[in-house]
């Protein structure tokens, strides 16, 4: 047995979590919430066979399941790459909300006008901490999840030569998990500018309060 090979059988589990972003529907200011969830994938070599277990999975992968059956997917690690898709579908609209919250406050306090006219109080400063942390947050999780993505893809193209998947399948799925990841990419970088935006905020706020 090549060595890549009992190397991957003394460990044919792939388990991780991720966490991401939906809409509550309780009635708060802030409509999202961060939620966890985990993937376990059990592989068996032998007859090219997974066990699959997901706790709390995104709404949006069991929507997708109704639609793509597992037996469908042809790559042997294809449900990851469903996993992450769900998980990051909210990015955009959840990175938009902090970033309207941002630009509302950055507008009343770049406002030209004297010291004494700024509308700012303790209160003013709050709203700019909590949105630094959530910038933060999202920063956080979009870097882990990155870093979850390469070690997919790593793990995705030691199976493929195992079981000599057919280079056409193992292309494209490489394809959508760099897709995947430079959609990521992305939307880190806008977490970095929400980030530098509230610093840039947070610093006009001290030198506004008394």
């Amino acid at each position: 047995m090549p060595e890549k090979a009992a190397e991957l059988l003394q460990k044919p589990d792939i388990c991780y979590n991720i966490r991401h972003f939906e809409r509550h529907r309780r009635d708060l200011d802030d409509p999202w919430s961060c939620r966890q969830s985990a993937i376990h994938q059990k592989f068996y070599f032998a007859n090219e066979h997974s066990k699959w277990i997901v706790v709390h999975p995104p709404l949006l992968f069991g929507e997708s399941l109704k639609y793509i059956h597992p037996s469908q997917i042809a790559h042997p690690m294809g449900l990851h790459l469903q996993y992450l898709t769900a998980g990051a579908a909210n990015w955009n609209e959840y990175l938009n909300h902090i970033s309207e919250k941002l630009a509302a406050l950055d507008q009343k306090i770049s406002f030209p006008k004297s010291l004494k006219d700024f509308d700012v109080d303790f209160s003013f400063s709050q709203q700019v901490h909590v949105l630094r942390q959530k910038s933060s947050q999202a920063h956080f999780v979009l870097d882990n999840t990155i870093a979850t993505v390469a070690s997919l893809k790593v793990l995705a193209d030691k199976i493929a030569q195992i079981i000599n998947l057919p280079s056409t399948v193992a292309d494209s799925f490489r394809a959508e998990l760099e897709n995947t990841s430079s959609e990521l990419r992305r939307q880190l970088l806008t977490a970095r500018k929400l980030l530098l935006l509230s610093k840039d905020i947070k610093s006009m706020v001290t030198s506004a309060l008394p």
